[in-house]
């Protein structure tokens, strides 16, 4: 585990290639001290080449591209696609399109970023490949753990409603209102699947 950590480690600052040669482990009985010693092949660094997206319908290409971090010519990082993975995510959650939260896939966004290595050049290509799905609407928003107050108190604060398109963006507001009540120590705002196609739950908890 600890190998393939660090093998990840290389790769997120652009040594796809690099591999693990040798490693040895020697304890110290003098001292109860355990040394690893690992013997590694770091390889060329591959920077980014160009960044794309495909699939995309609902949203143009330059503003998707407003949310992406990876830039050309930088070093090829997985963590950084993994960041813009979740950003275009957010921006389609703001129109209701959702990435799976269960084992459910169908209608979901799913973004898959596809890599072409080019390994003469030392260079990748990557492309943010979308499926859309479809919107999500709210089917039900539920409220448990409220002994403070009534619960219409906290559905006023609420800006999405049962049977509205889902938005993300809505959602932080309106767990920023309620825990703005003052009447709560948490507020916890959770999205499930609902038992409608294409449907999602809110379950609040304070």
């Amino acid at each position: 585990a600890d190998l393939e950590r660090l093998k990840y480690l290389y790769a997120d600052h652009g040594y796809i290639d690099m591999q693990v040669i040798d490693y040895s482990l020697d304890f110290r009985d003098e001292t109860g001290d355990l040394y690893i010693t690992i013997v590694v092949e770091e390889g060329d660094i591959y920077t980014i080449h160009t960044v794309e997206v495909s699939g995309n319908n609902v949203y143009p290409t330059e503003d998707i591209q407003k949310e992406i971090r990876v830039s050309p010519d930088e070093p090829f990082s997985r963590s950084k696609i993994r960041k813009d993975i979740m950003a275009i995510a957010d921006l389609y959650a703001q129109k209701g399109y959702l990435t799976p939260i269960s084992e459910k896939t169908e209608g979901k966004l799913l973004i898959d970023p596809m890599i072409r290595i080019d390994r003469k050049e030392k260079r990748v290509d990557l492309t943010y490949s979308l499926r859309e799905g479809v919107p999500h609407f709210v089917n039900r928003i539920m409220i448990a753990g409220n002994q403070k107050t009534r619960d219409k108190v906290i559905r006023r604060e609420v800006k999405l409603q049962e049977s509205e398109l889902f938005n993300s963006k809505d959602m932080k507001r309106s767990q920023q209102r309620v825990m703005n009540l003052g009447l709560f120590e948490e507020v916890d705002f959770n999205v499930s699947d609902g038992s409608e196609p294409n449907t999602v739950d809110l379950d609040i908890e304070v």
